[in-house]
């Protein structure tokens, strides 16, 4: 076991705890905060590819507007 901090949004780090406490709630006192987190992060991290094409969307569509604000330039 490992402990970590993340640096996160404050959203994102709300939806945990709520996700764990939603665990938590189901499973009882029996079962470790720990593993409820673990088991949290296991499945996001499973994740990864599809938040990577996600992420690439957003950060495409980002720079696309960005370029279309741009002043043309004309010779």
């Amino acid at each position: 076991m490992r402990r970590t901090s993340l640096y996160v949004a404050s959203d994102a780090a709300e939806a945990l705890e709520k996700a764990a406490d939603r665990i938590m709630a189901v499973l009882g006192d029996g079962t470790p905060r720990h593993v409820a987190l673990s088991a949290l992060l296991l499945a996001g991290a499973s994740q990864a590819d599809a938040v990577t094409q996600e992420l690439a969307r957003r950060r495409a569509a980002e720079l696309a507007a960005r370029l279309a604000a741009l002043p043309s330039i004309s010779e």
